[in-house]
């Protein structure tokens, strides 16, 4: 125990986390468990798959990932950082130059996990910062105009069709 405490004490841990450290025994096993703290980001977004036609009868095609963080960051999009991830998986790049960008641009609380826990929808971007082929959310911002946005288009998603 002695040596598992000296490890848990030595990890690179926030400041905070190093309280969270403990170990137990269970038998003949040993197990090191860290309390969890901070907050969970779920960045969301729409795969490469999104709208083809060869992907058939899938209808989900949303992937995420969860980043965490030490302190809550609110529900400013603008507070969250951009995130890598590898596009080759998700139908949105080659293999051999695979990177792509998650751009937040809404942050609400998550339903699931509550407070003070989050999710975060994103844009996809490229390398160079050009907006993604499959990135929808750029191609209707650049045909929206004044007389479009005097309107008061309401937009909303048909739950029969998407569930």
């Amino acid at each position: 125990f002695r040596r598992l405490n000296k490890m848990a004490a030595t990890m690179r841990l926030s400041a905070k986390a190093q309280g969270r450290v403990g170990v137990a025994r269970a038998g003949r096993k040993l197990t090191v468990r860290v309390q969890a703290y901070g907050m969970k980001a779920e960045y969301i977004w729409a795969d490469g798959n999104e709208g083809r036609p060869e992907k058939g009868m899938i209808f989900n095609e949303m992937r995420s990932k969860t980043k965490v963080f030490d302190e809550p960051l609110g529900l400013d999009a603008a507070e969250y950082p951009d995130w890598s991830f590898d596009g080759s998986s998700t139908g949105q790049a080659a293999g051999n130059n695979s990177d792509c960008i998650l751009r937040p641009v809404r942050v609400i609380s998550d339903p699931i996990r509550g407070g003070p826990h989050v999710l975060v929808m994103c844009e996809v971007f490229a390398p160079d910062g050009t907006p993604h082929p499959t990135n929808t959310r750029a191609k209707l911002r650049d045909i929206i105009d004044d007389k479009v946005l005097a309107e008061d288009c309401w937009y909303g998603l048909e739950q029969e069709y998407t569930m």
